[in-house]
């Protein structure tokens, strides 16, 4: 049964596209009938005359079309204008009506694109859309492995050598430092109206409100103050007695699992629940999150010196990612995204913002790339092992004794009754039925606090181990971390030999194992690059002295990466590390994404839905490249490009535009006056009343030039203006002084070349481990002269009435639209728009696409 708000949609779009026809058919025949009476006038000014009066009766389809009665009046007097001038504008009033015509014919276009959608949507099944049936299949391997691992026996082993590996970690301060922030977190403290929204917000945006219904009522509460403050009113409650609470389930009939399938081919896990059930998990585990990020980042700065460096790394290197900074934040997965959660992210891009914040997670790459940079700059001449570790299905494995053995080493002892109940919740799942005993139920914000405590028990022990063994700096370890992706890298195989097999270890006795098909390592090896002006410094500062600056010894050797017993390369998504310290496209990987993407395109039922299905690959493509790491370096750039240019040029025999182009004229358009197909329209927002396909190489081409081709390590790397290269500190006033020949102003000191190279080279060496943090870097906007300001203006007013909300900027990605293809629609259509813009079915367009 329909809901009211589907019947109104419905009713609305139908109402909508008829109007869109009905338009359509009065304007064409207007225009017909005003150009047929002008050619029977025997004067031209009364031919102009008819033609202005045509155009006056339906302006509010030539909005942007000058009025030109003045014009009018002007002819009226006799010899104002000469033949060329009267001809002149008869000439742009006819132009103006073509335009006209052709808006209308793009607007009948654009109605069949959409009503070809609407019949085939309720016919079709998604090829993203998982559903659980699909999914729990008996003869499924994945779910069948899933499931019977999920059922095992509880092994009370795993407590007896968790406890002991976090004694041997820790120490006896450190875990007291946890005891006492963690063992009473404060419960009793009221829930605010803020933490229920957020709640609320996360709850939707991770997937656990499943029903459409329930998502737009609770959605709705934000607005009403009265109902939020009696909803924290009553979660204030709830949160007083978590020891008694348990999920409102039918202990007769427990849930079955629902399972759904990833962009990563992954089978996950959920449990369900009531939905203020599930709103108070997310409160507390929101506040369990913030209560343990913070205790960590305080044990880090007032700890030893392995501590402060860990807590360094927690924030440039990704440790803590799942974790809220506070009780108020909404979040989003870091990893757990469905297919058809990647599709409905790219269909809801507006062109008011950018969705690069989703690709958080890929943050550590940006690490990884910034401090193989700083190494290469610093030393070219030695090289670096990188190695790479995946736990093998963390989020389905992780036994839960395990975890409980974790939380109360930590000293949650008070909310181990209510852990135990959560974790090991009595479900039934493809015939069978029992308590759960390992995985975790996924989307909610407590099994992020159980991951992120677990693997800061392997995070402590890596830093423990380079801050204890390092015999010198050259063999330190380096730690990078993102939920179970971690990369350790250190210029001694030995470190790194020695840290896998303690990791190996810890990881066995925690129960997980490392995934046999991801992990691996890679020897990094500059090459020589003459270029590369602080290589040849390095060289030269090595040949004047050799005592200060003596070449250094390798500390490599592959014979020490034995026990690694590994010949995977380090990849991550479709990156593979190469051993020249960059990351690139694997072919191999990229190739077989290709190939399915063509096949998922071409395989869906209708135009729209082939569109559709294309944005929605080039967003996952652009998590498996790295799209939001900031990597900004010229062969991952080059890379990367080089793979979109294949899509979008070599899309089967044709390039994407040319196929979308071909199905548009084979499908929609008959023999007409407007036989062709702009391209303009279809990369033009579908709001808008264009296709909306993705224009594959925009993004990548501003990821490629902005910062004028500068790698972001460099960037935080500069060294002040007065930084002297000779005594590594910067100059006095009276240095300064005699450098600049009297002016005490840094800024004016003239630095050879050479000593400008030898200050960056220095100045690296002296800060380069507290600098490898990049800065961000705004995305390049198209160039911003008055004339493209004015269309970004335009743009925005037509999407504020059409949304009857403010829209007053555009996303970097849409300006790059306007400015590459405003000029064509303009001088075919002579208006940005096609329709008017509350004739468009702009609710249609964004929940149809929802599936």
């Amino acid at each position: 049964m329909e809901t009211v708000s589907q019947h109104v949609l419905s009713r609305t779009t139908d109402a909508k596209l008829k109007e869109i026809k009905n338009q359509r058919a009065f304007l064409v025949k207007h225009y017909d009938y005003v150009l047929l009476e002008a050619e029977t006038q025997s004067t031209k000014e009364d031919e102009l005359r008819i033609l202005h009066e045509g155009i006056k009766k339906v302006k509010d389809h030539h909005k942007h079309f000058r009025d030109i009665d003045y014009v009018e009046l002007q002819i009226k007097r006799p010899s104002f204008y000469g033949e060329d001038g009267l001809s002149r504008w008869i000439s742009k009033l006819r132009k103006e009506i073509k335009n006209g015509r052709r808006r209308q014919f793009q607007t009948k276009l654009f109605c069949d694109v959409l009503e070809e959608w609407l019949k085939n949507t309720t016919e079709e099944k998604s090829w993203v859309d998982v559903s659980t049936e699909k999914v729990v299949k008996k003869d499924n391997p994945k779910l069948t492995e899933i499931i019977n691992r999920a059922f095992e026996p509880v092994d009370k082993s795993y407590q007896a050598s968790t406890q002991e590996v976090i004694e041997k970690i820790f120490t006896s301060n450190d875990l007291n430092h946890f005891h006492d922030n963690f063992g009473y977190i404060d419960f009793n403290h009221k829930v605010t109206k803020q933490e229920v929204e957020a709640a609320i917000k996360n709850a939707i945006n991770k997937g656990l409100i499943t029903d459409a219904t329930t998502s737009r009522e609770l959605q709705a509460l934000c607005d009403d103050d009265i109902t939020i403050g009696e909803l924290s009113d009553l979660m204030s409650i709830e949160l007083q007695n978590i020891d008694k609470w348990d999920w409102k389930l039918d202990g007769d009939n427990p849930p079955a699992l629902h399972f759904e399938t990833f962009s990563n081919g992954k089978i996950r896990y959920f449990v369900t629940a009531e939905y203020l059930d599930i709103l108070m998990l997310q409160i507390i585990g929101t506040r369990m999150g913030v209560t343990v990020k913070n205790s960590i980042k305080n044990l880090c700065v007032t700890g030893n010196h392995s501590g402060s460096n860990l807590h360094r790394r927690a924030g440039q290197n990704r440790l803590l990612t799942l974790l809220p900074d506070s009780t108020s934040e909404v979040e989003t997965d870091v990893y757990h995204r469905t297919e058809r959660e990647e599709q409905r992210a790219s269909e809801e891009a507006s062109e008011s913002s950018s969705d690069i914040d989703d690709m958080a997670k890929t943050d550590v790459l940006q690490g990884v790339s910034n401090y193989l940079g700083i190494a290469r700059a610093k030393n070219p001449t030695e090289g670096m092992v990188v190695l790479f570790t995946d736990i093998n299905d963390l989020s389905n494995s992780l036994p839960h004794s395990t975890i409980l053995a974790v939380m109360n080493a930590f000293g949650f002892w008070n909310y181990s009754v209510f852990f135990e109940k959560f974790l090991s919740v009595k479900v039934k799942a493809n015939g069978r039925e029992g308590k759960l005993t390992k995985g975790l139920p996924l989307r909610y914000a407590l099994s992020d606090v159980f991951i992120e405590l677990v693997m800061f028990v392997l995070d402590y022990q890596m830093n423990k181990l380079s801050h204890v063994s390092t015999v010198s700096k050259d063999d330190s370890l380096e730690l990078f971390r993102c939920c179970d992706d971690t990369f350790m890298l250190s210029k001694s195989s030995k470190v790194i030999s020695n840290a896998f097999e303690q990791y190996s270890s810890t990881l066995s006795a925690l129960g997980m194992q490392l995934s046999s098909k991801k992990y691996g390592y890679c020897i990094v090896d500059f090459p020589y690059d003459p270029n590369n002006i602080y290589y040849t410094l390095f060289e030269r500062r090595s040949e004047k002295n050799k005592k200060k600056d003596p070449l250094p010894k390798p500390n490599i050797n592959v014979d020490d990466l034995k026990n690694i017993n590994s010949t995977n390369d380090v990849c991550w998504g479709f990156l593979k590390l190469h051993n020249d310290g960059y990351f690139r496209v694997n072919p191999l990987l990229f190739d077989e994404f290709k190939k399915n993407m063509i096949e998922k395109v071409k395989s869906g039922s209708s135009l729209m839905k082939q569109v559709n299905v294309y944005n929605s690959q080039l967003k996952l493509l652009d998590m498996f490249v790295g799209k939001g790491a900031g990597i900004n370096n010229s062969p991952y750039k080059d890379s990367v490009l080089k793979a979109y240019e294949d899509i979008h040029a070599r899309f089967g025999d044709e390039s994407s535009l040319e196929y979308f182009i071909r199905l548009i004229k084979e499908n929609f358009i008959d023999a007409s006056e407007f036989a062709d197909v702009m391209e303009a329209w279809v990369y033009w927002p579908v709001t808008a009343g264009g296709l909306g396909l993705t224009h594959a190489l925009v993004e990548p081409f501003i990821r490629s030039h902005k910062d004028g081709g500068k790698e972001f390590y460099m960037l935080s790397l500069d060294p002040p203006c007065h930084w002297c290269p000779i005594r590594k500190c910067p100059l006095s006033v009276n240095e300064i002084k005699a450098k600049t020949g009297g002016s005490t102003d840094p800024y004016s000191i003239t630095w050879t070349q050479e000593e400008q190279a030898e200050r960056a080279w220095t100045y690296m060496n002296s800060y380069a481990e507290s600098s490898v943090a990049a800065w961000p870097q705004p995305d390049l906007d198209p160039p911003a002269t008055e004339e493209f300001n004015k269309l970004v203006a335009m743009f925005c007013s037509r999407g504020s009435e059409m949304r009857q909300s403010v829209q007053t900027n555009l996303s970097t990605y849409w300006k790059w639209i306007v400015f590459n293809y405003s000029d064509q629609v303009l001088s075919t259509f002579g208006s940005l728009e096609f329709a008017s813009a509350g004739s468009i079915p702009i609710n249609l367009i964004l929940s149809t696409k929802r599936g």
